[in-house]
């Protein structure tokens, strides 16, 4: 079978290369197809000349791509995100083959139309469009149980749904991984502030405003702390403006990209996660790893842990900074030597379900369906 991974960016994705080096390994035919230039991905050694490539925004290969699959039965597309399962939806109606979405666009984000970034009219052509590929998809593969069940909600049959997590590399985290629960105590000594560590793009769902926020609220109920947030995105400068019109800058750190936050978590004593919505949300997973509690909001896989008997996840029910700020100075006033790793057994249990690996043969098992 030739299995085509689309995706609607051209640079290089250490993910999607796992992905189709997966799809090899298993004895398929696997190649990529982008509406960006793939440059990068043609001239990474990873892959050798039996991978296909095809850039949707060069006529002559779109054309080609058409020409030498239309009406092949054994033919299938994984679309990767929300443009490339549009695309993905045109190719099927045109090359007859079966279609495979991955959900990495994370649920309920859509419902957020009272940020003032967020385009109501832009909103309701995503909806359509949405349940447009939804429909003529064959399958769809969720990262969580918060992402099924959004799929369920919106009326799809629960047998068209399959739920698969992203998958961690879990080779680095092996290495720390004590082999019993021992307590990773960094909580306030000699009156310095808690420090907290905040992961992830800079972007308008991830809901720094909440950060920014409950960081005022602490201030206000005297609490003592600091956040530092490691991550770049488009909301970068209004982020810094909106830090120091509140005079914030001794108390939240923008740290940037971090390649490998493997031994950044350790030296903080939370993650804290204010995300409207996640399809996934990996840093909850590397955070409990890392032995720090994680405080959050219910999206991605946190409500997962909390089910799997995680007491160290934290759920906020309600995402305001008074309720964050109240669970947050609830949990270090109560547990104040709660941060613990995972054991062994825990580990492998995590590897069961969430490892890399793993995560990715069951993946392809699914065209087995």
């Amino acid at each position: 079978m030739q299995i085509f991974h689309l995706i609607d960016f051209g640079e290089a994705n250490p993910w999607i290369e796992k992905v189709i080096l997966e799809g090899k390994r298993q004895g398929y035919s696997t190649g990529l197809i982008s509406i960006n230039d793939l440059e990068s991905w043609r001239s990474n050694p990873l892959f050798d000349q039996t991978t296909q490539f095809y850039d949707l925004k060069q006529f002559r290969e779109l054309f080609q791509l058409i020409a030498r699959y239309r009406n092949s039965s054994d033919i299938a597309l994984f679309s990767h995100g929300h443009k490339a399962s549009i695309i993905a939806t045109l190719l099927k109606q045109i090359m007859r083959c079966k279609l495979v979405i991955v959900h990495h666009h994370a649920p309920n984000g859509l419902h957020h139309l009272a940020n003032p970034s967020v385009n109501s009219f832009r909103t309701k052509v995503h909806r359509l469009l949405s349940k447009t590929y939804y429909k003529n998809s064959n399958l769809i593969v969720c990262l969580s149980s918060v992402s099924s069940r959004y799929l369920m909600n919106l009326g799809i049959a629960e047998n068209k749904i399959a739920t698969l997590p992203l998958g961690v590399d879990f080779r680095g985290w092996d290495e720390e991984a004590p082999d019993v629960h021992r307590c990773n105590s960094k909580t306030s000594e000699n009156g310095m502030p808690l420090r907290f560590i905040l992961v992830g793009r800079l972007q308008w769902e991830k809901n720094y405003d909440l950060a920014i926020k409950t960081m005022l609220e602490l201030k206000r109920k005297g609490f003592q702390s600091h956040f530092t947030i490691f991550g770049i995105g488009p909301e970068l400068e209004r982020i810094e403006r909106q830090i120091r019109l509140l005079n914030l800058e001794n108390e939240i750190k923008l740290a940037g990209f971090s390649k490998d936050l493997l031994f950044e978590y350790q030296n903080y004593n939370a993650l804290l996660h204010f995300s409207h919505t996640e399809s996934y949300g990996q840093c909850l997973i590397e955070a409990r790893l890392s032995g720090i509690p994680v405080i959050t909001t219910n999206v991605g896989i946190a409500m997962d842990l909390v089910n799997a008997g995680d007491s160290n996840v934290k759920i906020v029910k309600e995402a305001n900074p008074e309720e964050f700020a109240n669970v947050i100075i609830t949990h270090f006033s109560n547990s104040i030597d709660s941060n613990k790793f995972y054991s062994r057994q825990d580990m492998q249990q995590l590897h069961q379900k969430h490892g890399l690996e793993r995560c990715l043969e069951n993946l392809y098992g699914l065209l087995k369906r």
